[in-house]
């Protein structure tokens, strides 16, 4: 008996890890992609894509049924954050106006 809760406890662990550290990874992962999707397509697309892709693991994880639908909507979220990490700070500072473009990035 006493094994069974031992592997029970170690597969929870491992299960919550993942979904911790899934967003975080993907955020990591997306930021490098979105340099070549920023480069081709332009800021607005970037931004756009990140946007939706991040509704997209919303709406997953408020639907989710079980930890794999929640664990694929952090992945989507983290998606949409990395491409809102790379694309965002460079475009308000090219929109911004010349006294303020230092203080929107903080």
């Amino acid at each position: 008996m006493r094994r069974a809760t031992r592997a029970s406890t170690a597969n929870l662990r491992t299960t919550c890890d993942l979904f911790t550290s899934s967003l975080y990874l993907a955020a990591l992962i997306a930021s490098f992609f979105a340099s070549a999707t920023t480069e081709k397509f332009g800021r607005k697309i970037s931004m756009t894509i990140g946007g939706l892709v991040f509704l997209i693991g919303a709406i997953l994880n408020g639907a989710a049924i079980n930890v794999a639908i929640l664990i694929i909507g952090r992945i989507l979220l983290g998606i949409g954050i990395g491409y809102a990490n790379q694309s965002v700070p460079v475009y308000l500072s090219e929109m911004a106006p010349p006294k303020l473009r230092g203080a929107l990035n903080i």
